[in-house]
């Protein structure tokens, strides 16, 4: 992913998460911040994304991951109601397609 991120979209910086035997498999990938997500909750990390992708679901800790003004990208389904909170009607209405 990461490499699609920087050579597609041009992204500058990757961060991606995984458990711990994952995250050289990560950085060989593109990933410059490897998250071992068993010992760290991204969604409290300092640093916010412009961009998040979530494979997992289940939660809203991809929307406390992003930037305001940020966009969230899911393939695991819709993000539960309180994810909502924050983001502008338009991109609550995408998130819940997208969802869908």
């Amino acid at each position: 992913m990461g490499q699609l991120a920087k050579h597609v979209f041009g992204a500058s910086r990757v961060a991606a998460a995984a458990r711990t035997k994952k995250l050289d498999w990560l950085r060989s990938l593109g990933a410059d911040l490897a998250i071992d997500y068993t010992k760290d909750k991204f969604e409290d990390l300092p640093e916010k994304f412009d961009v998040v992708y979530d494979a997992v679901g289940g939660s809203d800790r991809a929307v406390k991951a992003v930037k305001k003004g940020g966009k969230v990208v899911t393939v695991a389904g819709p993000i539960t109601p309180p994810a909502f909170m924050g983001l502008s009607w338009r991109n609550s209405i995408l998130t819940w397609i997208v969802g869908r």
